[in-house]
């Protein structure tokens, strides 16, 4: 019994937590009796029962922390409330106190009810009882934290309003938010204060809207009683609260109620999402509808719904923040992958705490793009069973895209269902209405004050059975009665009863809906009729809705006139109160547009809608709008802002471009695609793309659709394309130049809009038309100067994507539809790319391995993946949800194709077999075992009869029906030293194609599959290819593509001749796969390059004679294709070294004036097949170049003549070989000067100081000794100075102290050695080392000397007697590199784990580490420009003279050097200058021109051989910068 109580003493919960919450609820019982608000003394003495249990149970102690916090808010809210509004407590602030208290008695009743079981209090200290009672705790805390919520729901629609009303309209404003006092008003608002926020939609907030309702009490019982019941996660199947009929309700996650229009589901959905906000159970809830932008953009469902959660829950917000800070692109992917990481991945690490909640989504029909609706639902259904405590409710109509997402067979047991159609004609429902409309009239009658007797008993039934089981008729019966423009209930009543009609429910809403016309159109002439009939026809037909002004402006219309024309629609239509209203119009019920546009069901003709005649108009006036575009319309003026970085923004836009510009921009192509092309519009179309194209880019950037444009632009061409008129044709040309510069530059253009006429502009082909036309646009003052040739036009690469990380991409394929490619490569992932923008829309992760072969299945809907794990994967196309996994190969997959039919897979394997297998059930249905070897290719004939496999010295042709073997094809004698590689066959399914290739030799045979004949090879006239990839056939049958190598074929299938050759991918890469689209007007190619290209074959009438690849500069030529690997500037930056390496990987050096980037002389001579390296001495008088290989070129140039002046051969060693090209830009990047002569890295050769002298290794012509000497050659002579003979084995690197006076050599022989550079003597011996010394460096005093060896260690010396004075153990890879800094305090080296570390040489810690990808993330510059600040900013470590110091200045260091600024990189595509002051984004650049080799001042280098010059941009940034200041 002691142990027994003492067990429980120990498990109740702290006294301090008891005592806060306890003092805490005294606090609140006092301000409750003092303030006056009805009913909150009551709530004191339930939230008192709950505080007892708590003392004498060991309930969770940060639960009861938790509320006695909330409980202290509470009570300042209503403390500061009463202050602020006295005793008169306002109507919505009293309703959230009683929604409080309701939750509260609720759980008052569960609580007396624990208290009442048998043996309770006995066993209250067990963890069961004891985990009851924290729930109880937990369930108060969420009922105050949703009180607040919902406080800040008001304040946050207010908010909203607030941004689209003028100031003057700001006090009603602020009437709408209920008095909320400032300590929770902050508390709520800073919640997403200063984090990543997901874009939300404020108005797809349930209570957002006031034309929203909720269920008349005492209708829809049964079915809400049923959500209820399921929102709470009570109901059994089979018991006693079973659903109702027509409906599969079950305890699942997600329940879909399924209604025809008007059937109510709005209604029903606000009633639950209010009943659970009052509950305290919304997590969060969205509202779709046409009549609003952000409300019906799919995008923006799961981005607001985990932005209410994170309100809901505040774990969630920072778990959520943290994921979008690490990856701000996610609120642009994919829906499916918007809601695995904003949703299921949080929930699963905060599950256990998130209290159990509902979500609602309501009219998912009501979205755009039918598709992403269905991705919504699939991607919702495949993660069911993974979203408790989470519970969807979702509504929609039964489209078919719906419908048939909820029926496919993996998803028939995820969800609940509810069919409201199927008991809307039950008595309940026509009860329902009669109920509703009693209760409306009786309404209507006390506003108007009439007589008692009105309306009958007669004519309630007959508006009853007029509805037909139709709320929206009942509702907008009710809205046409009242109408207060009219004034009359009476006689409305009296016309809408005369209208009675014995047709069906939508027969009788469309004769309600003319009744509407009808009346507001009885006093109106036939020329205000015809415009009501415009204006409603424009309000139906248009995209996005528009206030008032908006929509007037657009139409050409005066405000007044549309008001007035509408006044008498309020039962149809939502008109704002007031002309100038920021409000939208908005239809009530899609039903009406639908009617109006309908001829069988608006048989009036005078409201019937002509879409097509719409249309027309509605492009007409948006390319009259149009006109008001201009270049930088929102005054930005800084191109190095992106467009989320802009102040104001949003209130730039709503000034510079309003709601009918907006309009205008974003829908000129879709009225396009629906109009009669008439000489106006003809006229129209060629004004904007020949004045207004660059101006329009711009618009959709900064309003974020310019992803959207691309499509636009390409329907507009294929529509024009049929009309023979000049007109038509001159439009296309410049469409045509508008969506490549789109789509090559489309990072640039989204990112920042003005990046298109300072940065853009100027790189594009230079004799297109959009070139011609816009060369005016350019920023020529201040954009950004190219060196280097531009090509003249459009090469047939429409765009290149890094698609894997930069490795190795297997296969590609196409869409049936065109519109999206499927890539998979070596990093097991597979990727689907927009085909039209080449933008990246969805990854799948699955596999483990390898994926090597990715497939479309002949529908478009699903994807097959085969990989090295074994495994072929099925996965949806268009949510990339797995959708089954393909078991049963022992080795690696290499190929897996889907049949024509779509029901099963044939997949060949590493293991010999190839199987086949149901689509469906995932069964194998047969596995055959006949080949020898891997099977590397299958395919399937398009009349799904056919099946052909190939491995290395087999072809089968099988009888898929039978899967029989039904011919045998081997290697034959004269095909002797051929394996067999793809296979493929023709669209005719007549014959097969298959690729051999030997060692050195590739060719494509083509064999009859009846008769398993070779019928002949494919062989070009005078061609010969070293290997075949993978084969594509056109549709048509008349032409295939395949890679050859580094360049793309298209065959002539009949002769074999090239008729189109497209080069573009790196030399010496592969081209691993190549795929037609459906028409054949695009190849979509994957290289082990790393990259995605896409082809525009129409382009290419003739053989390519020239690679198109990139272009070198003009007056830079070369024979052979080059990348340049390094640039290296002179001191006095009036030279520069250009090392180029060409395809064969050999090097050329060419010296370059920097002024005009023209040749000093001819490129310097040098062994082919070696890589070079090259660098200036301090004086620029020399230059010193080595080759890398087996015997290494050492050559002393003349650099005013280019004339060798002393050349050595042997072993040269410089870090810089062993480096990647990142590590040496950090490096240099970061130090700003060079103390060696390659890239600044230790090497075995240096200059001296003065350029006099020239440090080696071992490199003497003649020299036979067999010793290891340091050699010093005179510069200017070429002549041996001196030998520093000591080592035992070879030199590793050399250095030269500041003065000269000293030397330093490292060795293979685990030593330094310091010597006397004038007699030759050695000084020190440095022992210490425990393998051999990699580098060495001197301090700019010469008392000390650095070196580190390959072992990873750093060990410092004194130089007079080779004391070692300190040692930094890393240990891990070898330390190429290795400087002081000048202040002697620090030392920075440089491994081969690619880091650069600073070490504290006093205290031997490692205080930075900078990574090559994030350094100039992570550097820290000093405001002054002296050096880079560290701890905190609290360390200065100095690097160089101040850029504003004098000579005084630096006298204490009289070595600190002094550097040029700034430092640039790149990161993510655009350059970025570093300058003390500030970090700057300069320009995107596109992915063929990438790559930083050399930069000075406002010089940069790019690998393909262009030159950036910024000076006229940066002038223009400095002078936007000194005007801020001011």
């Amino acid at each position: 019994m002691r142990r027994l109580k003492e067990k429980l003493q120990s498990s109740k919960a702290p006294d301090a937590a008891i005592g806060h919450l306890k003092r805490a609820l005294d606090v609140f019982n006092d301000v409750a009796g003092n303030v006056g608000v009805p009913g909150l003394q009551i709530g004191v003495s339930v939230l008192s029962t709950v505080l007892a249990m708590v003392q004498k149970s060991h309930a969770n102690t940060e639960s009861i922390k938790e509320l006695a916090t909330r409980v202290g808010d509470l009570t300042k809210m209503v403390q500061e409330s009463a202050e602020m509004q006295g005793e008169n407590i306002s109507a919505p602030t009293q309703d959230r106190i009683n929604g409080l208290l309701e939750s509260w008695k609720i759980i008052d009743g569960e609580a007396q009810s624990l208290n009442s079981r048998h043996k309770f209090w006995r066993t209250l200290g067990s963890d069961k009882e004891a985990e009851e009672i924290t729930g109880l705790v937990q369930r108060i805390s969420s009922s105050i934290e949703a009180f607040t919520v919902g406080s800040m729901i008001a304040i946050e629609s207010a908010l909203h309003h607030h941004a689209h009303i003028s100031k003057q309209d700001s006090q009603r404003v602020e009437a709408k938010i209920d008095v909320i006092p400032d300590i929770i008003v902050k508390r709520l608002l800073a919640r997403w204060e200063g984090s990543f926020v997901p874009p939300h939609a404020a108005r797809a907030q349930f209570d957002s809207d006031s034309e929203r309702k909720a269920c008349l009490d005492g209708t829809r019982t049964e079915i809400l009683e049923n959500i209820f019941i399921w929102a709470a996660g009570r109901y059994v199947p089979g018991g006693a609260a079973g659903p109702a009929k027509g409906s599969t309700l079950q305890q699942r996650n997600i329940l879909w109620l399924n209604g025809l229009p008007g059937t109510g589901k709005t209604t029903l959905s606000f009633s639950v999402a209010k009943e659970c906000h009052r509950r305290g159970i919304l997590g969060a809830s969205f509202f779709c509808s046409r009549s609003d932008a952000d409300c019906s953009k799919p995008s923006m469902i799961f981005t607001t719904i985990a932005y209410r959660l994170g309100l809901f829950y505040e774990p969630y917000k920072d778990r959520v923040t943290e994921i979008l800070k690490n990856d701000p692109d996610l609120v642009d992917s994919q829906v499916s992958r918007q809601f695995e990481e904003l949703i299921v991945q949080p929930l699963a690490l905060l599950r256990e705490g998130f209290s159990p909640c509902v979500v609602v989504i309501d009219a998912l029909d009501e979205c755009q793009q039918p598709q992403i609706t269905s991705t919504i639902l699939s991607t919702l259904l495949e993660h069911a069973d993974h979203l408790s405590p989470l519970r969807f409710f979702v509504t929609s109509r039964p489209e078919r895209d719906i419908v048939a997402t909820f029926d496919t067979p993996n998803y028939r047991d995820a969800f609940g269902k509810l069919l409201l159609h199927a008991v809307a004609l039950q008595p309940v429902t026509t009860a329902d209405i009669k109920r509703y409309l009693t209760v409306s009239l009786s309404d209507i009658r006390r506003y108007f004050g009439l007589a008692d007797t009105w309306p009958n008993d007669t004519d309630i039934e007959t508006l009853s059975k007029m509805a037909g089981g139709l709320f929206i008729f009942a509702a907008t019966a009710i809205k046409f009665i009242k109408d207060r423009h009219y004034n009359d209930p009476i006689g409305q009543l009296k016309r809408l009863i005369s209208a009675a009609s014995s047709r069906g429910s939508h027969a009788l809403l469309d004769e309600l809906y003319l009744q509407v016309l009808k009346t507001a159109t009885a006093n109106m002439s036939a020329s205000l009729s015809k415009r009501l009939q415009t204006i409603l026809g424009s309000i139906a037909t248009i995209k996005d809705p528009l206030p008032l002004s908006g929509l007037s402006q657009l139409l050409g219309l005066s405000t007044d006139i549309v008001y007035s024309s509408l006044v008498g629609l309020h039962s149809v239509l939502v008109i704002p109160d007031t002309q100038d209203s920021a409000e939208n119009i908005r239809i009530i019920h899609p039903t009406f547009p639908e009617f109006l546009l309908d001829p069988s069901r608006c048989t009036n003709r005078s409201f019937t809608i002509d879409p097509q005649r719409q249309n027309t108009l509605l492009l007409r006036r948006c390319l009259y709008a149009l006109r008001e575009l201009k270049r930088d319309i929102c005054d930005i003026r800084d191109p190095s802002l992106l467009n989320t970085e802009v102040p104001d923004l949003p209130r730039r836009i709503e000034g510079a471009i309003p709601a009918h510009l907006q309009y205008a921009s974003r829908h000129w192509c879709t009225h396009l695609s629906s109009c009669e092309i008439s000489d106006n519009i003809l006229d129209g179309l060629l004004k904007l793309v020949q004045r207004r194209l660059p101006h329009w880019l711009e618009a959709c950037s900064l309003l974020g659709v310019l992803r959207d444009v691309v499509p636009g632009i390409n329907e507009a061409q294929r529509i024009l394309r049929d009309i023979d008129d000049d007109r038509a044709r001159g439009i296309i040309v410049l469409l045509n130049d508008c969506e490549r510069l789109l789509v090559g530059h489309f990072p640039a253009i989204s990112g920042s809009a003005l990046q298109l006429y300072y940065s853009v502009l100027p790189i594009i082909p230079t004799k297109t038309m959009f070139t011609w036309t816009y060369a005016h646009e350019r920023f020529a003052g201040s954009s950004i100067k190219v060196f280097g040739s531009i090509p003249d036009a459009w090469n047939a690469c429409l765009g290149t994507v890094n698609a894997h990380g930069g490795r190795s991409v297997e296969a590609v394929d196409f869409s049936p539809n065109g519109r999206t490619i499927v890539s998979s490569g070596c990093d097991s992932k597979i990727r689907l790319w927009d085909a039209l923008t080449c933008a990246l829309l969805l990854v799948l992760s699955g596999h483990s391995k390898w994926v090597r072969s990715v497939k479309y299945s002949s529908d478009g809907t699903r994807i097959a993946s085969a990989a090295e794990d074994g495994t072929v994967k099925v996965w949806d196309a268009v949510s990339g949800v797995l959708i089954r996994t393909l078991e049963g190969h022992v080795y690696g997959v290499l190929c897996a194709v889907f049949t024509p039919d779509g029901r099963r897979i044939v997949s060949g394997s590493d293991d010999r077999s190839v199987k086949i297998w149901d689509m469906q059930t995932g069964a194998c249905l047969a596995t055959l075992t006949v080949h020898n070897d891997n099977v590397r290719s299958v395919a399937v004939s398009r009349d799904g009869r056919w099946m052909a496999s190939s491995s290395a010295n087999q072809v089968y042709l099988w009888n898929l029906e039978a899967s029989t073997c039904t011919h045998h094809v081997s290697i034959t004698p004269e095909s002797e030293g051929f394996t067999f590689r793809d296979i493929a066959f023709t669209p005719d399914n007549s014959q097969v194609v298959v690729v051999l290739a030997s060692s050195n030799l590739a060719k494509l045979s083509v064999w009859d599959v009846k008769t398993a004949k070779h019928l002949r090879d494919l062989q070009p006239s005078g061609r010969s290819f070293s290997r075949i990839g993978r084969l594509s056939f056109l549709p048509t049958g008349n032409k295939l593509t395949c890679g050859a190598g580094k360049t793309i074929l298209v065959l002539d299938f009949a002769d074999g001749e090239v008729r189109h050759e497209f080069f573009g991918h790196t030399p010496g890469r592969n081209i691993n796969s190549v795929t037609y689209n459906q028409d054949g007007t695009r190849i979509a190619s994957g290289s082990s390059d790393g990259t995605i290209r896409l082809w525009d074959v129409s382009r290419s009438a003739a053989i390519k004679s020239q690679p198109e690849y990139v272009s070198k500069p003009s007056n830079l030529p070369s024979e052979k294709l080059a990348d340049y690997r390094l640039a290296v500037f002179s001191h006095d930056a009036s030279r520069a070294l250009l090392v180029a390496d060409d395809s064969y990987r050999s090097s050329s050096i060419e010296v370059v004036k920097t002024d005009s980037w023209d040749r000093v002389y001819k490129p310097l001579s040098l062994p082919s097949g070696r890589s070079h390296y090259a660098g200036f001495s301090p004086e620029g008088a020399t230059i010193l170049t080595a080759s890398k290989g087996d015997r290494v070129k050492v050559i002393l140039w003349d650099a005013a003549s280019g004339l060798p002046r002393l050349q050595l051969e042997d072993e040269l060693s410089a870090a810089l070989w062993s480096c990647s090209s990142v590590g040496t830009f950090m490096w240099s990047g970061v130090l700003g000067y060079m103390p060696h002569c390659f890239g600044g890295y230790s090497s075995s050769a240096m200059f001296s100081q003065d350029s006099c002298y020239l440090l080696t290794k071992t490199l003497p012509k003649d020299w036979n000794s067999g010793g290891y000497p340091a050699c010093l050659w005179n510069a200017t002579t070429g002549k041996l100075t001196r030998e520093f003979d000591g080592h035992s084995r070879d030199v590793t690197s050399v250095a030269f102290s500041l003065d000269g006076r000293r030397i330093a050599t490292s060795s293979y022989d685990w030593t330094v050695i310091v010597w006397d550079a004038t007699t030759g003597a050695s000084l020190a011996t440095c022992r210490g080392h425990k393998k051999w010394v990699t580098s060495a460096a001197f301090s700019p005093s010469g008392e000390r000397v650095a070196s580190g060896d390959s072992c990873g260690r750093i060990l410092v010396w004194n130089t007079e007697g080779g004391e070692q004075l300190q040692a930094f153990e890393w240990y891990i890879d070898e330390v190429w590199s290795v400087a002081f800094t000048p202040a002697e305090d620090v030392i920075i080296s440089f491994s081969g784990d690619n880091t650069m570390r600073f070490w504290c040489i006093e205290s031997g810690a490692c205080l930075l580490v900078l990574h090559p990808d994030t350094w100039y993330r992570t550097l820290h510059l000093s405001p002054d420009g002296s050096g880079i600040l560290l701890d905190n900013d609290k360390r200065l470590v100095q690097l160089w003279v101040p850029t504003n110091a004098d000579t005084q200045t630096t006298a204490p260091l009289p070595w600190l050097p002094r550097r040029t600024w700034p430092i640039y990189y790149i990161e993510d595509g655009w350059i970025f200058s570093l300058a003390p002051s500030r970090r700057t984004r300069l320009c995107w650049i596109p992915l063929d021109w990438r790559g930083l080799v050399g930069y000075l001042g406002h010089d940069v280098v790019l690998q393909s051989g262009h030159k950036l010059n910024f000076s006229r941009l940066s002038r223009r940034l400095e002078s936007l910068h000194s005007d801020r200041a001011q």
